[in-house]
């Protein structure tokens, strides 16, 4: 499963500056069936999807923690645009 939208002018996710930019919001694949290709087959279809609607540009946001999915968006040519930061205030 993926979420796909189409983003509106005037309004983009950190790092996703571009007028003609999908953004990619969920990208879901069972555990059981995970590195089966699945996932490259969903970004591949989501690109096919972009190009036919005249869009230039995919952004996503990824968790650093998640490195099987950084790999695939790195093997499809997904470069890192933003860094986010956080600090845990509890004692």
């Amino acid at each position: 499963m993926v979420r796909l939208r189409r983003r509106t002018p005037g309004r983009f996710p950190l790092g996703q500056s571009h007028p003609r930019t999908a953004f990619v919001y969920n990208v879901a694949v069972e555990p059981d069936v995970r590195r089966q290709g699945y996932g490259r087959a969903i970004m591949l279809a989501a690109e096919r999807w972009c190009r036919d609607n005249a869009l230039t540009r995919i952004g996503l946001r990824v968790f650093a923690h998640n490195t099987g999915a950084r790999a695939l968006y790195e093997q499809l040519g997904f470069t890192e645009t933003a860094r986010n930061m956080a600090k845990d205030l509890r004692p």
